[in-house]
């Protein structure tokens, strides 16, 4: 501030000053200096102004500080409680449905395994868990790795789906094939092994050497899943109008017929057969009244009028031959 007033007061004294009326005309760079300091007088007395206004505010928060009470401020959100029960009943609800799941259905294959996972999720309970590993344009070689890494938790009550040859085929190594089809067989003994046969190529000539390796190919899955006890095999329809127009795979009709077949067959692996005691006959009149008295002596009534039914079933089935 003291700086500002002492400039202000020697440019006034300047521009006060009478130079008196000599009759000289000022040169044109004595014009130019005194328009520079009338213009830095006004700006020094614009921002002395300024100073004023800011010290006067400054002052006064200063003042309304020491009125007002300190209070603890936080810039954290308010906590929604309800938001956070809503969150909770749905991971309930998640926890309930994975409780649920008594299976779990894992399809690893090739191109035409595409989508055979969402279409077997609708034909099976929610008992079931289906999750897909899809690999186009690969052997079956190469499905070994994803079988090795992904699929050791699986037990009985499981299944691995695999869908695969088609590439080995096609490039004429069924053999192949094959032998890594047992390979991976025979690493998931653990668990229930579905094997879909290779469909044909309706790409190709129906006599194409391709269509022989096929059929080949499949009779071979025959002979496997009599060598194997935990492997099932599930035969591709080869109507011709479940393949797209070009004839390589499956079209949405038919990757629906698959899945019919393979729920089929899912199901049956985990369908409990209720088979009902075969009754066989006394063969002798008295060895049952041998065991009768036995029963009697540990007094088994109940048991002893039922054997008295059977022992009388027959011979009057014999009477009724004989009149």
């Amino acid at each position: 501030m003291a700086a500002v007033d002492v400039v202000l007061n020697f440019a006034s004294r300047i521009f006060d000053q009478d130079f008196g009326d000599s009759g000289e005309s000022d040169c044109a760079k004595c014009q130019i200096l005194k328009d520079y300091l009338k213009l830095a007088a006004t700006e020094l007395k614009s921002a002395q102004q300024v100073i004023k206004i800011l010290y006067e505010e400054r002052a006064e928060l200063n003042n309304l500080k020491n009125h007002v009470n300190p209070t603890n401020v936080t810039n954290r959100i308010p906590v929604n409680v309800g938001c956070w029960k809503k969150k909770s009943v749905k991971v309930n609800h998640i926890s309930e449905i994975s409780d649920k799941v008594k299976h779990k259905i894992r399809i690893v294959g090739d191109s035409h395994a595409r989508g055979l996972a969402n279409e077997l999720k609708g034909k099976l309970t929610l008992d079931f868990e289906t999750q897909g590993l899809v690999k186009p344009g690969s052997p079956v070689g190469e499905l070994v790795h994803l079988t090795d890494s992904d699929l050791k938790d699986l037990t009985m009550n499981d299944v691995c789906v695999v869908w695969g040859g088609s590439n080995d085929v096609g490039r004429n190594e069924s053999n192949l094939g094959i032998r890594a089809l047992k390979q991976i067989i025979s690493s998931l003994n653990h668990t229930n092994v579905i094997v879909i046969n290779v469909p044909p190529r309706y790409d190709l000539a129906p006599n194409s050497c391709v269509n022989d390796e096929v059929q080949k190919f499949n009779r071979k899955l025959v002979k496997l899943e009599k060598a194997y006890l935990n492997l099932s095999i599930v035969t591709v329809d080869s109507n011709r109008d479940l393949f797209t127009r070009h004839g390589l795979h499956l079209n949405s009709q038919g990757k629906v017929h698959t899945a019919n077949r393979l729920a089929t067959v899912i199901n049956g692996l985990f369908t409990i057969s209720k088979s009902e005691p075969i009754v066989l006959k006394w063969r002798c009149l008295g060895d049952a009244q041998h065991w009768v008295q036995d029963l009697e002596a540990h007094g088994q009534e109940d048991k002893v009028d039922e054997i008295n039914m059977e022992i009388k079933k027959p011979q009057q089935e014999n009477k009724g031959r004989g009149n």
